[in-house]
Order: structure tokens, then sequence, then C-alpha cells
């Protein structure tokens, strides 16, 4: 039984890596199949439906496809834009979201013209967001 899970792990993270996902793509990912941000927290079952989806994604992405390793905007750093993607995720917000802020808080029309200085503007507004009280949401 360990065998296998450790397989369907290692299988994994290879299918990862021949894809050219990131982290972040990753984690989103296992968290929209699974609702788990983690392959350590799921089952055979799942890890098998995770290898599953990801065998199909790598069929879809051919090599010219692939994301370059350095997919963040040019102006700011890569801790900058991995540190804005990871509170866009965690506020449930979409691209076009995440857009209207930054053009909101910047005066910027896209993320491609962030510098350092704008992004840590982007950075702490999110930051506060995240940490403000949230209303209920109705069910």
């Amino acid at each position: 039984m360990k065998s296998s899970r450790t397989s369907l792990l290692a299988q994994i993270h290879i299918l990862k890596k021949e894809i050219g996902m990131n982290d972040l793509e990753y984690v989103t990912c296992l968290e929209q199949w699974t609702g788990k941000s983690s392959c350590s927290n799921m089952d055979c079952g799942e890890l098998k439906g995770i290898l599953h989806r990801m065998r199909l994604v790598s069929s879809a992405v051919t090599p010219n496809q692939r994301p370059a390793k350095d997919d963040y905007p040019p102006g700011c750093s890569a801790a900058q834009w991995r540190k804005i993607k990871l509170l866009q995720r965690k506020l449930r917000w979409n691209d076009r979201n995440l857009r209207g802020y930054i053009k909101h808080v910047t005066k910027l029309e896209h993320e491609r013209f962030l510098d350092v200085a704008s992004s840590r503007q982007v950075i702490a507004g999110l930051v506060r967001i995240d940490k403000a009280p949230r209303v209920k949401e109705l069910v």
C-alpha cells in the first residue's frame, strides 16, 4: 500500500515538472480538483484522480506551449509576483478582479506595467483586504 502511494506521488510530481507547472498553478489545480492543497492529505483514490487529470493536461500541452519559468511581469520581482498571486488566490479573485484592483491602486491598465514600487502598493493593499473582517455570505 505504501509503495503504491509513493509511486503515485512520484508520478504526479514528474508530470508537474514535464508540464512546466509552477507551484502556484499546481496548488491551484489540486484545490480545484479535490479541495485540498497538498497531496499528502489525499488518499490513493484522490491521487489516482489527480494523476489522471495531470495526464490529460500533459497530453494537451505541447513543448512549444509550455510557460516560461519567469512567468511574471517584467517590472516587478518574481517574489513580488508570487505574493500577489498568492493573495489573489486567498481572496478568491479572478484575473479580471486583480487587474481592476491594480488599476484602482496604481492607475496602471495591466499587471505587465507593474514596477517594484507599484507592486509594493498592490501587495500592501491586498494584505489589508485579506486581514479585514469579512461579512458572512448568505447561504
